[in-house]
């Protein structure tokens, strides 16, 4: 699937439509944005679809940010201007491999300013322009100014267990809500 466009994915697995997708192409021409934010608004995929079939495209696993707690270390590591500019927030730090979700995960040219930045090894994760939306308002105030209390359990996302993870999607969820599990018990 590396190489087809996301909405090519989405016909193929019979998840919507070829009419739908013009629709949907259509309105993005429109309004602007990502074609996957256009069909999460339209409500014919979830982020968490979208986020599976992102980390198909790529060959990278998903995460959900949902699930997850960015903490003040990792936030350290890069700055604010730099995530809104390329949609990216650092999730995991293991060892000298920092986890980065990212709507891009194949652009290289970031992924090597990143490996600069921090001194670390980056190891890239897939989410939506959604998802990081979400996240950065949370982090650090929405549109209104207005900053969201984070979640009090942070979640350690294991770097070395998604970087050697064969079911991409599944595993990340699959660590993000073992994790959460253990931090609300």
């Amino acid at each position: 699937m590396v190489g087809k466009r996301i909405g090519e994915i989405l016909v193929e697995l019979g998840t919507i439509k070829p009419a739908a997708l013009e629709q949907a192409i259509s309105e993005q021409r429109k309004t602007g944005g990502s074609l996957g934010e256009v069909i999460i608004r339209r409500g014919m995929v979830s982020v968490e679809e979208l986020e599976d079939i992102l980390a198909r495209q790529h060959r990278v696993p998903a995460v959900n940010l949902e699930n997850c707690t960015i903490t003040p270390e990792l936030l350290q590591l890069v700055p604010e201007a730099y995530m809104r500019k390329h949609l990216l927030a650092p999730v995991a730090l293991h060892d000298k491999t920092l986890t980065v979700a990212m709507s891009s995960p194949g652009d290289y040219e970031v992924l090597d300013e990143l490996r600069f930045m921090t001194g670390k090894q980056i190891s890239p994760v897939v989410t939506s322009r959604t998802g990081i939306q979400e996240l950065f308002d949370n982090l650090f105030g929405d549109k209104r100014g207005e900053r969201h209390a984070p979640d009090e359990h942070p979640v350690d996302l294991d770097a070395a267990a998604v970087a050697d993870s064969n079911d991409l999607g599944a595993a990340v969820r699959s660590l993000s809500t073992s994790h959460l599990e253990k931090a609300l018990d």
